[in-house]
């Protein structure tokens, strides 16, 4: 699904919301934002479709993060086994039972009754997910895609023959399991739109590293990296402990002696269970901080073990839990010891039974009526995918990613430990290897691969670029042999591990830290200051941000701290550049385009990363226009500057908006 670049720009009040009432369609949202060309796809459906969504944007400075879609729709109702997908029709031969999703047309409101059901559903939401909405969403209230799922079609459903398992607000869709003779009844149903294979994946187990031999716990060096501050007594090996050289390697240290440690801050993780009894867990329980808890696969609130589990199934989330949370001075100190936690329970750790991605579609749901800041995904669901799927619009849990993302919540993913090996033959083979998986291909969900201590890449790390062209993964952080804690009989073993699972719960704790220090940044903000930021942008290495590292090791600090000096944020205005990056020989430069809203004068000044001013360029207009402003890659002294990111900031009117250039030579 394609999302939009920023939240709302202060100069663009929302242009409105109108209600489209046509035949059998009967409510449509459509948002409009000031000064944007009409640039998405307009869904509303003939026949039984009755909601559509529609958001438009202006391109903004963030353009190319994300691009704009209609929140996603099915397609039009279609007769019988024409609806079903062709793997469910090939199952259906020799299968005893059916995973499946069923679309649903319509939610069955309209008129006064809609506004009757939008008021229940936003006392639904509790007053932290509304405030985040409004501060760092483009949905900043409740409209029909937060609708539950009509009653009427559950019933008619089950009757029908569907064993209900998850129903989707914002898929508006419900997960099953269906007998194959029941398969093309369901599909008859006039409001049933399609029906398709219910992902299946992995649980993102340790990979083998035998090049590597016997880590045990050795945890090797902190890449090459000057960190931002000095450390002291409290930032220091003997305050992390095994915690030290993963943390150090991000600027950790640094926004923690800054005072950014979590707090305020509420994360949410997805995984196998959790024992909050290991004493790297005491503080946060201590103080109240583990917020909720739901175990989505025994439909209860206890996410430790339980009866019936497998002895480890609560291992792979403690341990990604540890990553961020641990508090343990001396021993093992986590990227955001202060912050506060949501747990789901989602995955089934046993081998016998796969991982199904509705349990994640629901704990995402219920996180973000809760008001979550941060969530992380240690998982990735192939099974049932091939490399064409991974196009950000196709795998559910990808779409209800990047919805989560437009309310605001800033989405962190493993890229996955599939990378060994060769690309697949072909784009269609299942299940999918090499590439990252579902909901790493999303455009607005913060992509992680994994390096060694020295930040040479993981040999496992799952690569770009998704089917339709996208650069991921987004970041990669440390990978191989992590340090966290584990469930032990004495609640208190410490071990490491290696995969992507905790590269990336190192990435949310970053992206939590650099949040807090930052808390009106929604995901696209979030997203644009790490990765400008991230160690390949910010030493220029030659080939630009790639399908391996992304634009490279995460670096907290700097991304907390990235519009520096005297900027500040502040309303945006229509600027960027091009070429970028640009080559500066020759005197080849680059171009600032600017949209200029009414006659005035401005400026364009030129930053290096450190806050030393390179240039200022005058902006001038006699009326609205959109102008033109070449700067020659030069200093105030006409001499050229060196290769590397800089961050431009236009100022015009009182407005400001910010952008990062890069000299490539």
């Amino acid at each position: 699904m394609r999302l939009l670049p920023l939240k709302r720009p202060a100069t663009a009040a929302l242009a409105g919301r109108l209600a489209l009432l046509a035949g059998a369609v009967r409510t449509a949202l459509l948002v409009v934002t000031a000064g944007a060309a009409l640039a998405g796809r307009l869904a509303l459906l003939a026949g039984a479709v009755r909601t559509a969504l529609l958001v438009v944007t202006a391109g903004a400075a963030l353009s190319g993060l994300f691009t704009v879609s209609a929140f996603p729709t099915p397609v039009a109702a279609q007769v019988g086994s024409e609806k079903v997908h062709p793997a469910l029709q090939r199952a259906a031969a020799g299968e005893d039972s059916l995973f499946v999703w069923v679309w649903l047309a319509d939610r069955d409101v309209s008129g006064s009754e809609l506004r009757r059901v939008l008021a229940r559903t936003q006392q639904s939401l509790t007053a932290r997910a509304l405030d985040r909405r409004a501060r760092r969403g483009r949905i900043t209230g409740v409209d029909p895609s937060d609708l539950p799922v009509h009653t009427a079609y559950l019933t008619g459903l089950q009757q029908a023959g569907l064993r209900l398992r998850r129903t989707s607000r914002w898929l508006n869709a419900v997960s099953g399991v269906l007998d194959p003779d029941a398969l093309d009844g369901v599909a008859a149903l006039s409001w049933v739109v399609r029906v398709t294979p219910l992902g299946r994946g992995v649980d993102g187990r340790e990979p083998e590293l035998p090049e590597w031999g016997d880590l045990g716990r050795g945890l090797g060096a902190a890449p090459a990296r000057a960190p931002a501050v000095a450390a002291t007594a409290q930032t220091g090996p003997d305050h992390y402990g095994q915690a030290w050289a993963q943390n150090l390697s991000m600027q950790v240290p640094a926004l923690h002696q800054a005072g950014y440690r979590g707090e305020g801050m509420l994360i949410g993780l997805m995984d196998t269970g959790f024992d909050s009894t290991h004493v790297v867990f005491q503080h946060l329980l201590d103080e109240g901080r583990l917020l909720g808890q739901y175990d989505f696969i025994g439909d209860d609130e206890v996410v430790a073990n339980e009866p019936g589990d497998y002895t480890g199934q609560h291992t792979h989330g403690t341990q990604t839990w540890s990553v961020i949370g641990a508090w343990w001075p001396g021993y093992l100190v986590g990227v955001a010891p202060e912050a506060s936690f949501l747990l789901a329970k989602t995955e089934d750790d046993t081998s016998e039974t796969p991982v199904e991605e509705d349990n994640w579609i629901a704990a995402i749901e219920w996180m973000e009526a809760l008001g979550v800041d941060v969530t992380n995904t240690s998982l990735s669901y192939l099974d049932w995918y091939s490399w064409r799927d991974m196009d950000g619009d196709t795998a559910p849990i990808t779409i209800v990613a990047d919805a989560a993302a437009a309310r605001g919540v800033v989405v962190v993913s493993s890229a996955g430990n599939d990378g060994g090996g060769s690309p697949p033959a072909s784009p269609d083979t299942i299940p999918l290897t090499y590439y990252v998986g579902a909901p790493a291909d999303g455009d607005s969900v913060v992509t992680v691969g994994a390096t060694d201590a020295s930040g040479t890449l993981a040999y496992f790390s799952s690569h770009g670029p998704t089917f339709d062209g996208r650069r991921k993964p987004d970041l990669v952080a440390r990978g191989v042999s992590v340090a966290m804690a584990t469930p032990s009989a004495d609640d208190s073993s410490l071990t490491s591990r290696n995969g992507t699972s905790y590269s990336s719960p190192l990435t949310a704790g970053a992206a939590a830290l650099v949040l807090q220090a930052n808390p009106d940044w929604d995901p696209a903000e979030v997203l644009a200051a790490l990765r400008a930021t991230a160690d390949r942008s910010h030493n220029n290495i030659p080939g630009e941000p790639d399908n391996d590292y992304g634009w490279g090791y995460v670096q907290a600090h700097d991304a907390a701290t990235y519009e520096i000096g005297p900027v500040q944020p502040g309303t945006r205005l229509d600027f960027y550049n091009h070429p970028n990056p640009f080559p500066g020989e020759m005197g080849e430069g680059t171009s600032f385009r600017c949209d200029l809203p009414g006659a005035g004068n401005g400026t364009i000044r030129i930053f290096t990363r450190a806050g030393t001013l390179v240039r200022v360029l005058e902006v001038a207009t006699l009326s609205p226009a959109v102008v033109e402003i070449p700067w020659d890659g030069r200093n105030s002294d006409s001499r050229p500057v060196a290769p590397g990111a800089y961050l431009a900031v236009l100022e015009f009117a009182g407005e400001r908006s910010v952008i990062t250039v890069l000299k490539v030579r």
